[in-house]
């Protein structure tokens, strides 16, 4: 009787400490890529460009800015990401950090993010850990405001019997 209940223990104890090493290495992970010394600064834009806020990653579904991308990049700072999405033969009008080491650009903010407190995108840029570069599902967003930017596309998005018409003065 006494070795029936024993090897019950020691599978209820295998499955604890599985899940507790799982858990602490995503924590470890996380506290990697994660700084609390560090400040939002949205000053660290390129000339033209300005620091727009910091938003969800559009809800869950499709991203925020979706038409280029860098992803994974070591040296990813804001500047690296505008400069990217500047250099287009027709400059894009967005740029967006997410995640430390990812860039995103389009032409137009996509879907319905919302527009959070700045000091949740907080993680640490890769190329540069004193800058911040979005967060998780968090996209730092930064507006190119130089000439020779491209058009706004007219978008006929349609939600119900609503149709998206453009911004109206």
């Amino acid at each position: 009787m006494v070795a029936s209940v024993v090897p019950g223990l020691l599978l209820a104890a295998s499955i604890s400490a599985s899940i507790t090493r799982t858990t602490a290495t995503l924590s470890s992970n996380w506290d990697q890529r994660r700084s609390t010394n560090i400040t939002v600064n949205p000053n660290t834009a390129l000339p033209g460009w300005t620091f727009v806020g910091c938003f969800t990653d559009a809800n869950g579904a499709a991203p925020t800015l979706q038409e280029h991308s860098l992803i994974d990049e070591t040296n990813m700072t804001p500047a690296l990401c505008m400069e990217f999405c500047g250099n287009f033969s027709t400059p894009l009008n967005f740029a967006g950090t997410e995640l430390g080491n990812q860039c995103f650009c389009d032409f137009n903010i996509q879907g319905a993010p919302l527009q959070v407190n700045d000091t949740l995108c907080n993680v640490a840029c890769a190329g540069d850990s004193t800058l911040t570069c979005g967060g998780p599902l968090l996209v730092s967003i930064y507006q190119n405001n130089n000439e020779g930017v491209g058009p706004l596309p007219t978008n006929k998005a349609t939600v119900g019997a609503f149709e998206f018409a453009g911004c109206l003065k």
